[in-house]
């Protein structure tokens, strides 16, 4: 292989994984946003890009995005708290209002 070939691959690779750490940042914003379906299709694209790495640039790019999903899950688990206590609001606003309906 040649010099130049070699200084080709890094630059390459280099791109594949500032693209990766930009849609790590992506999927951070979109699940802040609880765009969830959205942070879905960027982890699809940047499981594809993370298979186009090798070696250390691929170790690399698998530690930031298991770092990425950490984030992730503790913001899904955070929005499904979220989502848990507004729905035991609205159940107890129901029983309420068939009480209510039911003494009137």
């Amino acid at each position: 292989m040649s010099a130049a070939h070699d200084n080709t691959t890094d630059v390459e690779a280099e791109s594949v994984s500032e693209k990766i750490q930009s849609l790590n940042q992506q999927m951070f914003e979109l699940a802040n946003a609880r765009e969830w379906e959205a942070v879905g299709h960027l982890l699809k694209a940047r499981n594809r890009l993370i298979r186009q790495l090798d070696g250390e640039e691929r170790r690399a790019a698998i530690v930031a995005s298991q770092e990425c999903m950490q984030k992730l899950l503790r913001l899904a688990e955070t929005a499904r708290t979220e989502v848990a206590d507004q729905l035991s609001s609205l159940m107890q606003g129901k029983k309420a209002a068939h009480a209510y309906r039911a003494h009137a």
